[in-house]
């Protein structure tokens, strides 16, 4: 049986970020990182909390507290996949991720997985799988 298939670059970015988005090493690293500012403002603020003389001064420095915790992660988690999303095609447009692109053809024989490409051709024997 013989399969043809096309990869396209948008299949390649869109594969990265699933990628990206699922990796439990990712999840934590983004989580740490997004809320490390959250921590740092927030200790900054029990040690050294404003001395305002009303009520209302100290609701608004806590509520601006709150805002740039919460558009800081927001922008981290939206820039970090626009910076990923970035990278992937400098990748491309460097030739690194080339083989991948381009038509396919995978044949399946009854002891063999065979996939050729424009580049490269792959030979895999299924008791290997």
């Amino acid at each position: 049986m013989t399969i043809h298939y096309t990869v396209t670059e948008r299949d390649i970015i869109n594969f990265n970020l699933y990628h990206m988005n699922h990796s439990t090493v990712n999840r934590i690293l983004n989580i740490f990182i997004g809320l490390l500012p959250a921590f740092l403002f927030i200790k900054g603020f029990i040690q050294s909390p404003p001395e305002f003389d009303n009520a209302v001064d100290n609701i608004m420095s806590y509520a601006i507290l709150v805002l740039v915790i919460v558009l800081f992660s927001l922008l981290f988690y939206f820039g970090n996949k626009h910076l990923n999303i970035f990278i992937i095609k400098m990748q491309l447009k460097a030739g690194k991720k080339n083989d991948f692109i381009g038509e396919h053809t995978l044949t399946l024989y009854e002891d063999v997985l065979e996939e050729n490409n424009v580049v490269m051709s792959t030979r895999m024997v299924y008791s290997a799988i």
